[in-house]
């Protein structure tokens, strides 16, 4: 993810909205990183339907994957469990 820091107040590093991979082709960008690296997507020559429905889940599935990363302080692979501390998002690690 293409990641700035923002200026207002006390500033804070943030994700482009728009081009959150790099460029404005979001769908696009994922098929690229993800044909890198072994997965369920078609990398042929031909794009299907299925693909862009994958890519998008993974899009949307980063918001997860970037809290969990962020309350574990690591990419660990298992299970993580939400838990609700004063209307705050945290994500513990179970196992």
């Amino acid at each position: 993810m293409y990641v700035s820091r923002e200026g207002c107040e006390y500033g804070a590093p943030v994700i482009d909205c728009k081009n959150p991979y790099g460029n404005s082709d979001v769908e696009d960008n994922i098929y690229e990183i993800l044909c890198k690296k072994e997965s369920p997507i078609n990398c042929d020559e031909q794009y299907l339907s299925e693909d862009l429905q994958y890519d998008a889940r993974v899009h949307k599935e980063m918001e997860t994957a970037l809290q969990t990363f962020f309350c574990a302080q690591a990419f660990r692979e298992g299970t993580y469990r939400k838990v609700d501390k004063f209307n705050l998002i945290s994500w513990q690690f179970v196992n």
